[in-house]
């Protein structure tokens, strides 16, 4: 069987293979991995390909599938025994078993499988496997008209996956109501009546983290990629954070704009900030870390492994789940930090933000980008009559131009 393997490098970055039952990186899914990662691409997607491509060798072990030669019907079946479970030689009696995963998901594995083989053909010219698993992408009907430019540029043929998964209405980015986002945010930590924070330095910095998506949309990785330098609550001055592209958070952690971007915040998150700055002292951070400014903001605590070091992805999807179990029906159980994101464009666009002012603080290349992905938005009546979301925007509106 086969296995995603984490690799730690002498200079201490980290990338991902895949080892056969010899605990050997098997060489062609190695060889894509690191392209992938020379090409710098997201270490998250990187981590879906490599989980997607260990199933995939996974499941033509299972079948006696050489790698080199799948056709279409492994790739039917491969989907089939992701969505089930079951292989093509499994016998099963009654109804199907409960889908494992979403249509959405399969897809996306079957695309990485579908890279994965379009690699290898580019590099050696032999394109047997990558045939084998797309099919050629046209139109279904074809038109007598040509247009004016026809014929004097080559058009190249594109191919796609040769099994393509039905996944339903992709227009509705799903999103947290006002009141979901003050219960995670409460659950994480509250103020006395003095307006003293009744809970850990974790607590309180949680409690930011969850505060600072909701408020700014910035993506979890520029959350975490966070230096306290980046943070300006000078006095006389609207506070704001710069999210600045990096690459060097030792969780992988990284900002995907390739731009500078400045995001103005509320009084509030910036009060809140000092809070979580004055636990981080009173936690004696000035005693392990020499140059605070130029530390990550969101660290484990003293008593980690590594004192005060930065906070990763898994950190915090393993705070999700605890807050999952602790607060139950209060919150849509199938949240994600994504959905701050989301839920802050929606809004900032139900409260009358003009879309290339809500491109701008997302971070997006073009305005396309956002009106594919809010474009529904201001049309849904029913998310209008959800609460006043002019009031819950209160606070970033003024903060929104540049």
């Amino acid at each position: 069987m086969y296995k995603t393997q984490k690799i730690q490098h002498l200079n201490g970055g980290k990338s991902l293979t895949i080892i056969g039952s010899d605990y050997l990186p098997f060489p062609p899914a190695h060889k894509y991995l690191t392209f992938l990662r020379y090409q710098e691409t997201s270490p998250n997607t990187i981590t879906t390909y490599a989980t997607a491509l260990t199933q995939w060798l996974n499941f033509l072990e299972l079948t006696e599938t050489p790698w080199e030669t799948p056709n279409n019907l492994t790739v039917a079946q491969f989907a089939h025994w992701l969505k089930t479970g079951l292989t093509p030689t499994m016998p099963y009696v009654g109804k199907e078993p409960e889908p494992l995963r979403s249509p959405a998901t399969i897809g996306l594995k079957i695309a990485a499988v579908s890279a994965f083989y379009k690699f290898h053909a580019q590099n050696t010219g032999n394109d047997s496997g990558y045939l084998a698993v797309t099919s050629h992408h046209g139109s279904r009907y074809s038109s007598p008209y040509k247009g004016f430019l026809t014929g004097v540029a080559d058009k190249k043929p594109t191919r796609s996956p040769v099994f393509r998964i039905r996944t339903g209405n992709k227009t509705r980015t799903p999103i947290f109501t006002p009141t979901e986002i003050k219960t995670i945010l409460d659950a994480c930590a509250t103020q006395d009546e003095y307006g003293y924070w009744k809970a850990s330095m974790q607590g309180v910095r949680n409690r930011f983290l969850f505060a600072t998506l909701a408020e700014t949309g910035i993506r979890l990785g520029e959350a975490l990629s966070l230096r306290h330098q980046d943070i300006n609550i000078t006095s006389g001055v609207q506070p704001y954070i710069d999210v600045i592209p990096r690459q060097d958070h030792p969780g992988g952690s990284r900002v995907k704009a390739r731009y500078e971007r400045r995001i103005y915040i509320g009084d509030d998150l910036a009060s809140l900030y000092s809070a979580y700055v004055w636990e981080l002292m009173e936690n004696n951070i000035d005693l392990v870390v020499d140059e605070l400014g130029q530390h990550f903001i969101l660290v484990n605590g003293h008593n980690a492994k590594d004192p005060f070091s930065a906070l990763t992805q898994t950190n915090v999807y393993d705070l999700v789940r605890r807050l999952k179990k602790k607060l139950g029906a209060k919150v849509n159980p199938a949240w994600t930090p994504h959905w701050f994101r989301h839920t802050h464009a929606t809004a900032l666009l139900l409260s009358g933000a003009p879309p290339h002012i809500v491109m701008r603080r997302l971070g997006h290349q073009d305005i396309q980008t956002t009106l594919n992905t809010y474009g529904w938005v201001t049309e849904d009546a029913e998310l209008k009559s959800i609460s006043s979301w002019k009031d819950y925007a209160t606070g970033w509106e003024n903060h929104t131009a540049d």
